[in-house]
């Protein structure tokens, strides 16, 4: 990388660091102007835009930075996050299982594969892949949220109520986990527990 592509890039990741994507979108889209096959720029481009609420807008450069680099562990599994944020489940099952395969300890990419399996109606398939995220990192709230909410679709209560509680407990100030183990708890019937939170 000349000296003038490496100062723009440098000047970028600080700029992503800082929450300043405005700044680092305008850098990168600069920097791909004059090289346009610079995979690492290609891929930090492509998750601003996604972060910043235009996906598919930030999905084709993600797809080229992959395309020019395939083993970019990382950029495949921004792709597959980013696919399941557009709906894209089909694809997303293809790109996560790809990476899955790769490297199988990945949480966030086990995590993202229940989405995309949760989406398509696949709510035992997703069951287990939010099992092996909570498995590899149990911290890991949302894993623990989102199963939750996949056995409620398939009905099982008890182990949706067990899901539930166990993301509120790894992550208290999740309004999302805390709405869901209410609304459970109203639909079994446990309408003071419900209130209690």
């Amino acid at each position: 990388m000349s000296t003038h592509y490496r100062a723009l890039f440098e000047q970028a990741c600080p700029a992503v660091d800082a929450g300043d994507h405005p700044r680092a979108e305008r850098l990168l889209r600069e920097l791909l102007a004059q090289r346009p096959g610079h995979p690492e720029s290609l891929h930090i481009l492509g998750v601003i835009c996604a972060q910043s609420g235009r996906p598919d807008e930030g999905i084709p450069f993600i797809r080229q930075a992959v395309a020019l680099k395939p083993y970019f562990f990382e950029a495949r599994a921004n792709l597959g996050a980013a696919l399941v944020a557009t709906l894209r489940s089909a694809e997303a099952i293809v790109v996560l299982r790809e990476l899955l395969a790769l490297k199988p300890d990945h949480a966030p990419s086990h995590h993202n594969l229940g989405r995309a399996l949760h989406q398509q109606g696949a709510y035992a398939h997703a069951v287990a892949a939010y099992a092996r995220a909570a498995q590899l990192q149990p911290d890991f709230a949302d894993a623990h949220l989102w199963r939750g909410i996949a056995f409620m679709d398939l009905g099982e209560s008890d182990a949706a109520l067990d899901a539930l509680r166990l993301a509120v407990a790894r992550q208290p100030d999740s309004s999302e986990a805390r709405h869901a183990l209410a609304n459970l708890l109203r639909e079994i019937g446990r309408i003071p527990d419900a209130l209690a939170l």
